[in-house]
């Protein structure tokens, strides 16, 4: 069975349409939902989410905000969302060396902690392209 499933950003929709499985990046880990899911609200963090829809895998690299499952189905409000198109595979390893140096050097390790993080996530996401 699918659902409906959107991705809003502040700045536009990165995808509407019917879905058979998500696996979302919660702020506390990976998150699965399917058809039937019991309703929930969950904060985001930075992380790959996959759609899964009849024909093939879509992924997108989500970077905060919230999801929510109901009767609508999935609706993701990224802060941020990135599709592998968009992902520039060199300036995201630039940036996580640059991210490592400053959390070795540094006091700024939370910001630095993130930029890891996102481009760790973008590094990944280039590579389902």
């Amino acid at each position: 069975m699918s659902f409906s499933c959107r991705i809003v950003t502040p700045s536009a929709a990165a995808f509407s349409g019917s879905v058979e499985y998500a696996s979302i990046p919660a702020h506390d880990g990976q998150l699965g939902v399917a058809d039937g899911r019991a309703p929930l609200l969950v904060k985001l963090g930075t992380g790959l989410l996959r759609l899964d829809t009849e024909s093939d895998a879509q992924w997108f690299a989500i970077h905060g905000g919230f999801a929510q499952v109901g009767a609508e189905g999935l609706v993701v409000l990224a802060e941020q969302c990135e599709a592998p198109s968009e992902v520039d595979f060199e300036a995201a390893r630039s940036a996580l060396a640059e991210a490592n140096t400053a959390v070795q050097s540094s006091g700024s390790v939370v910001e630095a902690e993130a930029t890891q993080q996102a481009s760790r996530t973008r590094i990944d996401l280039a590579g389902k392209n």
